[in-house]
């Protein structure tokens, strides 16, 4: 979809006279946004892991002592 966009763009704006320099900057600002929303997306995936994994290691905590005080009454 993005790169239909993009050749709609580029010809409107060979047709407007725009020329070379215009596509160029048309395709920086294509690459910086899809690297912005690349950013974006991992910055989503790894807080995503940090608290599945930040989740698991207070639950197996907790069911660590609750296990130490079971241990701890059946002695």
């Amino acid at each position: 979809m993005v790169f239909l966009l993009l050749a709609v763009a580029l010809g409107v704006g060979f047709q407007a006279g725009a020329g070379l320099a215009w596509a160029r900057n048309a395709m920086l600002a294509l690459g910086a946004a899809s690297l912005l929303a690349g950013i974006v997306i991992a910055w989503f995936i790894a807080r995503s892991f940090h608290r599945s994994s930040h989740n698991a290691l207070k639950t197996a905590q907790r069911l660590d002592r609750v296990l130490q005080n079971v241990n701890a009454r059946d002695s």
